[in-house]
């Protein structure tokens, strides 16, 4: 139902558990065996005119039911809304409820008492029920790619002489200064060229075909533009995958878009170089 964010009651368990229910045209009333009402609901005046029931009422709105000294609190155990056949299915229900948390960390969360509330619920039920669920696995496969940075120095540190003076340079006339053969520069002088650039990649096989016959996607960004391009080819033969290289420069070209410097991440044959 559109809209409905509420908890369902499940009628069939309370009824199984002895309890009676009682709905009338504004009200429900769940009883025990002996006639004593545990339980006051009200029935909704427009809408979906659904009864409701709340399990947690305010002591000043609802009156408190005593009977005598040998009166029990009840459990709202009997009141679940799922109903599962096993201890193994109830685990595996509250672990993709709670998100397919790594087991050492939800058993911790549960050894801290984070999990209180829900029923059946224990540390000895999860140690021994806890799966190994795809969506576990999935969620961690983000690592850091190794010899991406090297911590061994290849050379000794490199030794500059620290300048007391700073001069003044015109960017219009660069001209360094000056200076006496054989006497080391204490300037340092530095001019960046802007270089356009355009990162691609192609996707892996797609596990079907499409009616195009295509099954791979060249994906290329250019952050002059901010333009994310992707065109598909059919296989990684260099006769399909130099068209599509070929229609994402064109699309560049038409709008006056340069490209310096394309950056990669897949094997180049020789024709791929020839045509970058």
């Amino acid at each position: 139902m559109p809209g409905f964010r509420e908890n369902l009651v499940g009628i069939g368990p309370m009824c199984d558990a002895g309890y009676t229910v009682s709905f009338t045209d504004e009200a429900v009333v769940i009883s025990k065996d002996d006639g004593v009402p545990i339980l006051h609901g009200w029935r909704e005046q427009d809408g979906p005119k659904l009864w409701r029931i709340s399990l947690l009422p305010d002591h000043d709105s609802v009156e408190t039911v005593i009977t005598g000294p040998t009166t029990q609190r009840e459990s709202l155990v009997a009141y679940s809304a799922y109903d599962l056949p096993s201890v193994e299915a109830l685990v595996r229900y509250f672990h993709a409820a709670a998100g397919f948390p790594v087991k050492d960390t939800w058993l911790s969360a549960i050894k801290a008492g984070h999990f209180d509330s829900w029923p059946g619920l224990t540390y000895k039920n999860a140690a021994k029920y806890c799966p190994m669920s795809d969506e576990t696995l999935k969620g961690h496969m983000v690592q850091t790619r190794q010899n991406v940075r090297s911590t061994r120095p290849t050379q000794g540190p490199l030794k500059f002489q620290r300048s007391t003076t700073v001069p003044t340079i015109d960017s219009a006339a660069f001209s360094p200064e000056p200076r006496e053969v054989g006497k080391q520069p204490n300037q340092l002088y530095l001019k960046t060229h802007h270089i356009s650039k355009l990162y691609t990649d192609d996707t892996g096989r797609f596990p079907f075909r499409a009616r195009s016959g295509n099954q791979y996607v060249m994906v290329a960004y250019h952050p002059d533009s901010n333009a994310i391009l992707a065109v598909p080819f059919k296989t990684r033969a260099d006769r399909h995958r130099l068209l599509a290289y070929a229609e994402i420069m064109q699309r560049l070209k038409d709008r006056n878009m340069a490209v310096d410097l394309q950056i990669l991440d897949n094997e180049a044959s020789a024709e791929y170089k020839q045509l970058i």
